[in-house]
């Protein structure tokens, strides 16, 4: 959970609940890890292989700003 959700959950009354995590977008998503530091270092380096920054991208012409 990230501290910005936290923060939000302390600051209401609730002790039970589920909380749901949206994003809009049709390229955007929201994944969850376990936090280990080896596996977080890992799949930053997969995204960066699997779509590196400085390439150009036709996703950039249109929408991607």
């Amino acid at each position: 959970m990230t501290g910005q959700i936290e923060e939000m959950l302390e600051n209401t009354r609730l002790k039970e609940g589920q909380v749901t995590i949206f994003v809009a977008g049709s390229t955007a998503a929201v994944c969850c890890f376990e936090y280990e530091p080896g596996l977080i270092d890992d799949i930053k380096h997969l995204y960066h292989r699997m779509a590196p920054e400085n390439i150009p991208y036709k996703h950039h012409e249109t929408q991607g700003r």
